[in-house]
């Protein structure tokens, strides 16, 4: 949700800046591979193709976004950029050894392009 401010503009030109709050939800499938190593027998088992739902906790958005509007006609075109700076990763995870880490970023800049028929 954003509340847009329409600024005094210029012929027609009609700048916009706004500020909001976007919730965000992830979940989907995680597929896996690798071996097990059963360090009793010393084992070892391949396995591919697990799936599994994950699902990760709501995060909250802080949105800041502007722009401008024109038109000609009937058309009405808006390029904006948007800002979104989230209040934690949704994705935080790192190996037990270190091997690897995945971390999803808690900022993001969008490029948009609105276009009405009025």
């Amino acid at each position: 949700m954003i509340v847009k401010y329409h600024l005094p503009g210029v012929a027609r030109l009609h700048p916009f800046a706004g500020i909001g709050y976007a919730p965000r939800t992830v979940s989907g499938n995680d597929v896996s591979a690798g071996n097990n190593l059963d360090v009793g027998t010393g084992v070892m088992t391949y396995y591919s193709n697990v799936h599994s739902k994950v699902s990760y906790p709501v995060t909250q958005g802080l949105v800041v976004s502007g722009g401008v509007e024109f038109g000609a006609h009937h058309v009405l075109i808006s390029p904006e950029l948007r800002y979104v700076h989230w209040n934690q990763p949704f994705l935080n995870s790192e190996g037990g050894d270190g091997s690897y880490q995945y971390h999803s970023p808690q900022d993001e800049l969008f490029v948009l392009v609105g276009i009405a028929w009025h």
